[in-house]
């Protein structure tokens, strides 16, 4: 069954809201409450959640469930009644509620760690995440992924590397080479956690592990080209540590990776691949995004980024 794309409008006191970035079938009611707190800044926890017309109201409990699960129709309209607005009869005008009081200063924060822009930004980024340091380059982890490869011809199949095998685990070993969703999934497999890369453009979380039920996860925000790890610092903590790997149900680490994406987003910070044009930082060419891969090959650049406008 092909994947249907959520159509919400939230409807809030302060106004109306589009959630059209997640979902069915993929995404879970917990993204959904994190995209709706990103972007309504009211948190469905804290509301009566009515849907449909007439509206009825409905309970978002289990965070786990994929929203399909729930809603039976990919268009729907979502009505948020924050406590004290819920609509009543009879007759007179309700005295004026006091206006709430501003909400707390989080305490977590989600930042980027900027990794270099030299073709191996992912493993760099996962190896950040599982050791905290920031290395140039990560070898072990392409050789890793190599000998899982060989190791494994049935799985690892041309059919599934685009590839032969033994082609595929030479390529990889180049440092040259980028890193992506197959990497990725191997890597979540042999460090037994889940790896979530946060779509910057789609505002979309591709996780890798999923169905394992690992109780670990990290998370790596994309911007169509380059990957960084991202990591969270708690004003609370005396010693301001970063955490870089959460617990599977740390709910609030999610939402703070999609509203993170979605800021990023805003500030146009991502490159879309099918239309891109990129400048060489290193000798100040553009090409077009099919071009600049040519030319990274060819003379070994590395240092891209986006021509906007």
């Amino acid at each position: 069954m092909a994947s249907r794309k959520l159509q919400l409008r939230v409807k809030t006191r302060s106004g109306q809201f589009l959630v059209d970035s997640l979902s069915l079938e993929e995404n879970s009611i917990g993204e959904l409450k994190a995209a709706i707190w990103s972007l309504t800044k009211v948190h469905p926890d804290q509301c009566r959640i009515k849907i449909g017309f007439p509206p009825e109201e409905i309970f978002l409990v289990d965070d786990s469930q994929r929203i399909g699960e729930i809603f039976k129709s990919a268009r729907e309209t979502m009505l948020l009644e924050e406590e004290g607005t819920g609509g009543g009869g009879g007759g007179g005008t309700a005295p004026a509620a006091a206006p709430p009081p501003p909400p707390p200063k989080p305490k977590r924060t989600m930042h980027r760690v900027e990794v270099p822009a030299n073709n191996s930004c992912m493993f760099v980024s996962v190896n950040y995440c599982l050791t905290r340091r920031l290395r140039p380059k990560c070898p072990e982890l392409r050789e890793l992924i190599a000998n899982t490869v060989k190791a494994d011809p049935e799985t690892y199949s041309e059919a599934f590397l685009g590839k032969p095998n033994s082609e595929y685990c030479t390529w990889i070993r180049n440092e040259d080479h980028w890193g992506g969703g197959i990497e990725l999934s191997i890597l979540s497999k042999y460090h037994q956690l889940e790896i979530v890369a946060v779509d910057t453009q789609n505002t979309r979380l591709n996780r890798f592990g999923e169905d394992q039920a690992y109780d670990r996860r990290i998370f790596l925000i994309f911007d169509g080209i380059h990957y960084d790890p991202l990591i969270v610092r708690d004003s609370a903590d005396p010693n301001n540590q970063e955490q870089a790997i959460f617990l599977a149900d740390d709910a609030e680490a999610t939402e703070l990776a999609i509203a993170f994406a979605r800021e990023a987003k805003a500030k146009h910070q991502y490159t879309d691949v099918n239309r891109m044009v990129l400048r060489c930082g290193q000798c100040g060419h553009t090409f077009p995004q099919t071009e600049a891969r040519a030319h990274a090959k060819a003379t070994g650049h590395a240092d891209f980024s986006e021509v906007v406008g």
